[in-house]
């Protein structure tokens, strides 16, 4: 419904920039669609290790188990694109400021955001098993 369309966009904004400003570009894009990024190599891993065939379709993608344990779609989308926006803004001041401290720390505030993801889903799954 367009996923393939967006992403491609996404994805070549940095190559409408000038040739200077691209990395930095690339940054910001790569950390706004950082929980999609994750989710997607978290779910390969993870297969990988249970000894399942990646190539095969699943429903194993953190934000699937997050919706089958009862939050609406639409919610596990917007708190998603929430957490995306805020660390997209945290890397564009980072990039704005040039330092590159501050991006190190706007990568690790989107793994530790990430992490909390999977600690939720986790948590509503064990949750949802007792009850």
């Amino acid at each position: 419904v367009g996923s393939t369309t967006l992403g491609y966009l996404f994805a070549a904004l940095p190559f409408a920039r000038s040739q200077g400003d691209r990395a930095e570009s690339a940054f910001v894009v790569a950390l706004m669609l950082w929980f999609f990024l994750a989710d997607g190599v978290f779910a390969i891993i993870r297969r990988l290790l249970k000894g399942e065939r990646v190539y095969e379709a699943h429903r194993e993608h953190v934000y699937q188990r997050l919706v089958a344990t009862g939050i609406p779609h639409d919610r596990v989308v917007m708190i998603l694109m929430g957490a995306g926006a805020l660390v997209a803004a945290s890397a564009k001041i980072a990039d704005s400021l040039d330092a590159d401290l501050l991006r190190w720390v706007v990568f690790g505030s989107g793994i530790v955001l990430f992490v909390g993801f999977i600690w939720l889903t986790n948590w509503r799954e064990r949750r949802q098993k007792t009850t």
